[in-house]
């Protein structure tokens, strides 16, 4: 009985530390990704993000895009499962009713992202921050 309780334990045990795969993020380069929401609101409720928008380039690690206003560029770092974004810069063209601060926000929250599809998920632990949608490969 003994053995029997010791050979579940070890298995029980092993089934949990079964390590997980690291996502393959190649498919999120050479794609313009445009925002369809932020913290579960749809960009048709936030007509002022329609243009915001992400790309990736692998060559220097660096995200560029805009923020619904301005022009962003800057660094991001992939690692197994973790991603971090950099403040990167902007243009300053002045933005009326456009929360800036928000998309930055939600960058320097970001601590995962995964592919569903066509759909871009960014993370803050288990939390939905931002999904972008995949708009069309570029040259």
């Amino acid at each position: 009985m003994n053995k029997l309780l010791i050979i579940l334990f070890i298995t029980l045990l092993g089934s949990s530390c079964v390590l997980q795969k690291p996502t393959n993020y190649d498919n999120i380069y050479n794609t313009k990704w445009s925002i369809i929401t932020i913290n579960g609101i749809s960009i048709d409720e936030m007509q002022n993000y329609k243009q915001a928008e992400l790309n990736f380039s692998k060559t220097d690690s660096s995200y560029y895009g805009n923020n619904g206003c301005n022009r962003i560029k800057g660094k991001f770092i992939v690692e197994e499962n973790e991603v971090s974004f950099s403040q990167g810069i902007s243009t300053k063209r002045y933005c009326e009713a456009v929360d800036e601060q928000k998309f930055y926000s939600i960058l320097s929250s970001t601590n995962s992202i995964k592919l569903k599809k066509k759909i871009l998920l960014l993370y803050k632990g288990d939390l939905v921050l931002a999904e972008f949608q995949k708009s069309h490969i570029q040259d």
